[in-house]
């Protein structure tokens, strides 16, 4: 996986440069959480960020593993000093409050 990095955005004149833009196509669950846990790894390490950019959103289905994914880069990117966001969809954002994680993690509905 290859972070999605762009120098400016056209649609809001942002310097976009320094943003590690992750995705995932799919839900967040069981053996696949492992190997997004080491793609996201690499990817981070890979270049300096100011901002790690998770987009969650075409996720339906999300499970502790996948929870746990989503706090681990957190904790990475704070430790790291990095800014951190979820993108998540209504479906996820209602788990995310359910098991009081909005209150820790920065949520942005897609």
């Amino acid at each position: 996986m290859k972070p999605e990095t762009n120098a400016v955005n056209k649609e809001n004149g942002v310097d976009d440069s320094h943003i590690c833009k992750l995705e995932t196509n799919g839900d967040l669950s069981g053996h696949r959480v492992r190997r997004l846990e080491e793609e996201f790894a690499e990817a981070i390490t890979a270049m300096t960020f100011k901002k790690v950019q998770l987009d969650i959103s075409s996720a339906h289905n999300i499970d502790s593993p996948g929870i746990a994914l989503c706090v681990g880069l957190y904790k990475e990117c704070k430790i790291k000093k990095m800014e951190f966001e979820i993108i998540v969809n209504d479906e996820l954002r209602r788990i995310f409050t359910l098991v009081n994680l909005d209150k820790i993690l920065p949520i942005k509905e897609s």
